[in-house]
């Protein structure tokens, strides 16, 4: 375990001769406030490890594909010819959009990934306050082995 960028970094090294497992409907973390916060479960192959943060950074939503504005800085571009796209259309992306009618690729569909805002795998964890860590293992012919860890976040 250590400390990065305001969050606690774990590896779970396994060193076994086979995968265990960690339980994440038996693993839990509990914040400051005394509320069970759920763990993703996790196969850790014989030889390797897994990386968990905590707290879990939440996923962004980022725009992916190009982009169009004025100001100074470094950009990058592609060209395509400039004739009439095929007749097909990834509804409702294209449906009205005047310059895929032209052949700009630029238009293209555009994918976001969609999360949920009250997903409790999410806590805050201030400076200066203490988390339990219950992780469970097991795998096929194993019995579960539980660990708990006391944490006490220093303040900066």
């Amino acid at each position: 375990m250590c400390a990065a960028d305001n969050r606690l970094i774990t590896l779970i090294y396994n060193r076994s001769q086979s995968a265990i497992k960690l339980l994440g409907t038996d693993s839990a973390v509990v914040d400051p406030h005394g509320e069970s916060h759920a763990m993703a479960s996790a196969t850790v192959p014989a030889g390797s490890y897994v990386k968990l943060i905590f707290p879990p950074p939440p996923p962004t939503l980022q725009r992916n594909g190009p982009t169009f504005g004025v100001g100074v800085g470094v950009g990058g571009a592609y060209a395509t010819h400039f004739a009439p796209a095929p007749h097909h259309y990834h509804y409702p992306y294209h449906y009205a959009d005047p310059f895929y009618a032209h052949g700009f690729a630029a238009t293209e569909p555009r994918y976001y990934a969609v999360y949920d805002p009250n997903d409790r795998r999410y806590f805050d964890w201030p400076g200066g306050t203490t988390a339990r860590f219950l992780f469970a293992f097991g795998g096929e012919g194993r019995e579960t082995v539980r660990q708990v860890f006391l944490i006490r976040k220093v303040k900066r």
